[in-house]
């Protein structure tokens, strides 16, 4: 149940674009769990209590740090083609 973003890494804004439209969609992420009918009561408070800790790690900026931009992969590869694209004079 550890919840780490093992994607590869995005330029800041990139990240900053997804985590704020994930969050729009608090409400009905949750109204999906909360809302179902199949699922039991038990089984229901255990999803939307682990649901919720997704939402708390989204508003918590040290925690995006460290648990989704700090475990992605590639990073080296993004600063490289970052920095090429910032200076197309040392592109081939």
């Amino acid at each position: 149940r550890t919840r780490y973003y093992k994607g590869l890494c995005q330029p800041p804004e990139i990240f900053a674009a997804a985590i704020a439209h994930v969050r729009s969609k608090h409400n009905e992420i949750i109204g999906l769990f909360a809302n179902s009918s199949q699922l039991g009561k038990k089984r229901k408070d255990k999803t939307l209590k682990y649901v919720e800790s997704f939402f708390e790690i989204l508003n918590s900026g040290e925690r995006i740090d460290s648990e989704i931009i700090g475990r992605c992969r590639g990073q080296d590869h993004l600063d490289a083609m970052q920095r090429s694209s910032a200076d197309p004079g040392d592109s081939p």
